[in-house]
């Protein structure tokens, strides 16, 4: 992510916005310096000083171009469309999350608590879909909300939106 994000600001387009606006800059103070053989050096001060905004404004341009990538991924919400009982399938909106055969967990909320309700696998991505294959369900779920199963297997509407499918597979003992 942050090699493909420095690539994208390191390219020609990038790297001439950087030139016009140190050049710019340097332009502008270059006024105000009348003897450029100053004792201390002003040119090499100069290039120190050039140099060093383009690091800066690398870095910025970089932080923030990370700042806006890990917004949009906070605030990606996994929308479960349907649930199809006869081959355990979830249907959910295409995401760039998972891959093909990821393992997944599937998480009931209940009260603010989530309850692993299943583990399964991405068994296809379509263009705007993503079909998530059950393997298993949790026996404790089973057991403890045998309401909600017969519900999740009438494709009820309330029970799909308290769904969360996650990329990673829970650690049971």
């Amino acid at each position: 992510m942050i090699r493909g994000k420095l690539k994208d600001i390191l390219s020609l387009n990038g790297i001439s916005i950087f030139i016009g606006i140190v050049g710019g800059i340097f332009g502008f103070v270059s006024i105000f310096i009348n003897d450029w053989e100053y004792k201390i050096g002003v040119k090499w001060f100069a290039l120190v000083v050039i140099v060093a905004l383009f690091v800066i404004l690398i870095m910025a341009k970089l932080a923030y171009e990370l700042y806006t990538e890990i917004g949009l991924v906070r605030d990606r919400v996994i929308r479960v469309i349907s649930y199809l009982p006869n081959s355990s399938t979830f249907l959910i909106d295409r995401n760039a999350y998972f891959e093909y055969s990821a393992r997944v967990s599937v998480f009931y909320i209940d009260h603010d608590f989530q309850v692993e309700l299943a583990q399964g696998y991405v068994q296809n991505i379509q263009d705007k879909f993503i079909q998530i294959k059950l393997i298993e369900f949790n026996n404790d779920f089973v057991n403890n909300y045998p309401i909600v199963i017969r519900q999740l297997n009438n494709n009820n509407s309330d029970v799909l939106s308290t769904l969360v499918i996650k990329n990673y597979i829970r650690y049971t003992e």
